[in-house]
């Protein structure tokens, strides 16, 4: 009976867990994106093709998630070019979208080479 009453009880915890779950909603231009967030996890979603699909997802994406936002990075491998009568291999370039759900914004945030000096 003790067995059945833990399995239980665990059972009914998980559940009521799930219930905690936020949830937050924006528009940005034509897109609709959802920040989930539930006690074990928090994920963001876009609406595309009548259905939510995961954000940030390529290759050469990083998304981080923060408490009411999060900031999609994506870093672009460059070739080498002809810069001051040398060849050059530049650094890669970094672009970010970051997503404010508590301010319903969203800032593009572009990082070059000539930036990561100053």
């Amino acid at each position: 009976m003790k067995k059945l009453f833990v399995i239980f009880t665990i059972f009914f915890c998980l559940n009521s867990i799930s219930a905690f779950a936020k949830e937050y909603i924006m528009t940005c231009g034509d897109s609709k994106l959802k920040l989930e967030k539930t006690f074990f996890f928090k994920d963001i979603y876009v609406r595309f093709d009548a259905k939510w699909q995961k954000y940030c997802t390529e290759e050469n994406q990083t998304l981080t998630i923060f408490d009411d936002g999060a900031e999609c990075s994506t870093k672009d491998e460059t070739d080498n070019f002809f810069i001051k009568e040398a060849w050059e291999k530049t650094e890669d370039l970094s672009n970010s979208v970051i997503l404010d759900f508590y301010l319903k914004t969203a800032k593009f945030k572009s990082l070059n080479k000539a930036d990561r000096t100053m």
